[in-house]
C-alpha cells in the first residue's frame, strides 16, 4: 500500500491501544494528586511528571511521529532519492 495509507491506517490501529493505557495510567494516578496526607506529598511531584508526560507522549505518537514520517518521505522525493523500503518493510 502506499505510504500515506500506510500511516494513516498505523496510527488508526495503535489508536485504541495507546489512548488506553494513557487514560487507564492517568486515571490510576489522578487521585494521589489531590491526596492530602504527608506521605503522599512526597510522591505529588513524581505522579504530576508521569501524567503530564503520559499525556504528551500520547499525542506525539498519535499525531507528531506520523507527520515527521509524511515529511520524512516527502524531503526523499524532492532530494531525488530512491525508496528505501516501501510501507510492508520490503525493499524495492
Amino acid at each position: 500500500e502506499p505510504l500515506a495509507d500506510a500511516i494513516v491506517n498505523a496510527t488508526c490501529d495503535r489508536l485504541r491501544p495507546v489512548i488506553l493505557t494513557s487514560a487507564t495510567t492517568i486515571g490510576g494516578l489522578t487521585p494521589l494528586l489531590f491526596e492530602k496526607s504527608l506521605q503522599a506529598q512526597f510522591l505529588i511531584p513524581i505522579a504530576v511528571t508521569i501524567v503530564f508526560g503520559l499525556g504528551c507522549a500520547a499525542v506525539l505518537v498519535l499525531s507528531v511521529i506520523p507527520a515527521l514520517m509524511a515529511v520524512q518521505e516527502d524531503l526523499r522525493k524532492l532530494l531525488g532519492h530512491p525508496a528505501e523500503m516501501t510501507a510492508s518493510g520490503s525493499g524495492t
